[in-house]
């Protein structure tokens, strides 16, 4: 109830004490499609701070809807980033044979499409069903004010209402007690969301769809009188305060645990049926934030993510190798199908269920595993699967628990982890493992230095400076080691200071199945360099490159440029394909010749440093044009950032 101002003011007190005391320098608003204006929220805000105050929005913006631009804000959260840098390392070429593969195993054959749907309607029957029918009546005193409905009882219009809400293909608009005209953005949300409830729904529903339309649209307020326009309007804000949390609750907290295709790309603001993105449409991406947004926060995690960002990294290695995945999972239900229970006459767990178990296994599992770690991430992993059933809502759910089967869970989980001679499955899937957490190193190397380099500003979720392996709330608000992480930076520093030790020091960092210290290594330095060319990276313009050769698809390169400065990011993908399954770094002449950046002219003769190897690299001339060779960049080392 923000929109009271004794409300505001009550609850912002605090925060605007702690401005004043410059304890605190930007704020970040979680849920504002949750209130009845944002845009004025923010205002008040603003204007609380007593100057300008940074914010961001955690604002879920589905598939390629833009934040309101005229919000007096900063920017996101960071999950557009998150997306669109994580589906760079899914492989959209093998969709088919995943779909295919999900639909073996589990008998899935349903698309994300119709998931949502079902969800959706599912939680707006069971956990909104109050709202709806007090927006039902609201509605129903719109048309009496313009005369219009006769005819449509109030089941009608609350059927009628209910499809346009679960058709919505964003979160909510953004209409106001003030607007006068529809933005392209609400007009497009609104009319897609019509066609598809009209497409749903039978010919007698389809005059009070078309009525709701014209109301959302603002074309039934001319006949109105000044009550009928007040009434409309609050119609409409409450309309847009139901289609957040239940597109929220139905499509995050339901199906996202019922679709399980590629679990990397379940994650908050994503879109599971987007089976991966190129590198044209991230740098497209990046190109309209440098010029909106500059700004707004770049993240891999948060406290709300589904998986830590390495356990993405790892499960999006799976997309390259379908064949392999096949067939891994295929001998993993026979090792296992003796270790099911029986629940309500059906096997337990279901095999959609064991589906995610095994993709949330692969990522999770830990590179330094030691026998006294097992108990507690048998633990993890239990409820972590166990919660995703609760949620799925299929077997049990938190309200209506099945007991049976969830100690069928418990028991599964606890009779496949279960360490003796016997284990057929954990020899076969340790080795599996350790095939895919290889590739997903250069995974999360290469994205860690696109979120450093890209337009915005990068956001370290607590732990993620070594390999975050977490998995959904609580797991991955566990305590953090920083003593650790302490310890590791200055062990780096020192080595790196050593100019003979750092080539040793980074194949050292390589070939180490230790936590991540190869990680921290990339972020330390990239975020050195951050700070020294701070101008560059607050502003410098966005240039996406593009390489040519025969491995130009296995590379996302950019550059950030501010008179004669200039960044170079380097950072591999696909590496499995890369090296056809071979275990070897995406490394070295051999691997990468004949393919190259194409820099602009005016770069021939430029000497860059690489800051990860202190290497000096020379651009050549070649022809009219300015080339680096991939294979110079990345000699040494998986990733670059030349200066």
């Amino acid at each position: 109830r923000m929109e009271l101002p004794q409300v505001f003011s009550a609850t912002h007190e605090f925060l605007f004490e702690l401005l004043k005391k410059r304890k605190i320098t930007g704020v970040r608003v979680d849920h504002p499609d949750g209130l009845w204006n944002p845009k004025q929220y923010f205002e008040r805000l603003q204007a609380g701070a007593g100057k300008p105050l940074y914010v961001v929005a955690e604002k879920i913006l589905s598939r390629d809807e833009m934040l309101p631009e005229n919000w007096p804000v900063d920017g996101t959260t960071g999950y557009d980033f998150l997306n669109r840098v994580n589906g760079l390392f899914v492989n959209p070429e093998n969709e088919n044979a995943f779909d295919a593969l999900y639909r073996e195993f589990a008998g899935c054959a349903g698309d994300f499409a119709t998931v949502v749907y079902q969800s959706k309607k599912r939680i707006l029957r069971a956990s909104f069903s109050g709202e709806l029918n007090a927006l039902t009546r609201r509605l129903q005193n719109v048309a009496a004010q313009v005369r219009a409905g006769a005819g449509v009882c109030f089941n009608d219009w609350r059927d009628a209402l209910a499809e346009i809400i679960v058709a919505f293909p964003v979160y909510r608009t953004y209409v106001t007690a003030d607007t006068r005209r529809i933005s392209h953005q609400d007009r497009d949300a609104i009319e897609n969301a019509i066609a598809e409830a009209m497409a749903r729904t039978p010919a007698k529903t389809h005059a009070a769809i078309s009525f709701i339309e014209r109301v959302l649209l603002l074309e039934t307020e001319s006949a109105a009188r000044v009550d009928g326009i007040s009434a409309t309007r609050e119609f409409i804000l409450k309309f847009q305060q139901l289609t957040g949390p239940v597109a929220a609750k139905g499509v995050e907290d339901t199906a996202f645990y019922n679709y399980n295709r590629l679990l990397s790309l379940n994650e908050v603001g994503g879109d599971p049926a987007r089976f991966g993105i190129g590198a044209e449409a991230f740098h497209r991406w990046n190109e309209n934030i440098a010029a909106r947004w500059p700004d707004t926060l770049l993240t891999t995690a948060t406290h709300d993510t589904k998986r830590g960002e390495d356990v993405r990294a790892r499960i999006n290695v799976l997309s390259e190798m379908p064949d392999e995945w096949r067939s891994a999972i295929s001998r993993w239900k026979q090792f296992n199908a003796d270790k099911k229970s029986s629940a309500d006459g059906r096997p337990a767990p279901s095999a959609n269920d064991e589906y995610l178990f095994y993709q949330t296994l692969v990522g999770a599992w830990p590179d330094d595993f030691k026998a006294r770690d097992r108990k507690k991430f048998c633990e993890r992993i239990t409820a972590c699967v166990l919660k995703s059933a609760k949620e799925a809502k299929a077997r049990t759910t938190w309200t209506r628990s099945n007991a049976p089967y969830e100690n069928a869970i418990r028991k599964f989980i606890a009779r496949v982890l279960a360490v003796n001679s016997g284990n057929s499955f954990l020899r076969d899937f340790e080795k599996f493992q350790r095939r895919v957490s290889f590739f997903a190193k250069f995974n999360s190397l290469s994205q860690t230095i696109l979120k450093i380099t890209s337009p915005g500003v990068p956001d370290f979720y607590q732990g993620g400076e070594l390999w975050d392996l977490n998995l959904v709330d609580p797991d991955n608000r566990r305590p953090v080691d920083f003593d650790l992480r302490r310890k590791f930076l200055a062990e780096l520093k020192t080595k790196f200071a050593k100019p003979s030790g750092i080539l040793p020091m980074l194949s050292s960092l390589l070939e180490s199945r230790d936590p991540g210290r190869i990680k921290l290594f990339v972020i330390w330095r990239a975020l050195e360099w951050r700070k020294r060319l701070k101008h560059l990276f607050a502003s410098g313009n966005y240039t996406p490159f593009f390489a040519s050769g025969m491995k130009k698809n296995h590379v996302v390169a950019l550059a950030r440029e501010d008179g004669n400065q200039i960044a170079i990011s380097v950072a591999p993908k696909w590496v499995f394909g890369l090296t056809h399954g071979a275990e070897t770094p995406p490394m070295g002449r051999g691997l990468w010749r004949g393919t190259h950046l194409e820099l602009p002219e005016w770069c021939a003769g430029k000497i860059f440093q690489n800051a990860f190897t202190k290497e000096k690299i020379s651009v050549r001339a070649r022809g009219n044009r300015a080339v680096l060779e991939l294979g110079e960049v990345l000699e040494n080392f998986p990733v670059a950032m030349l200066v």
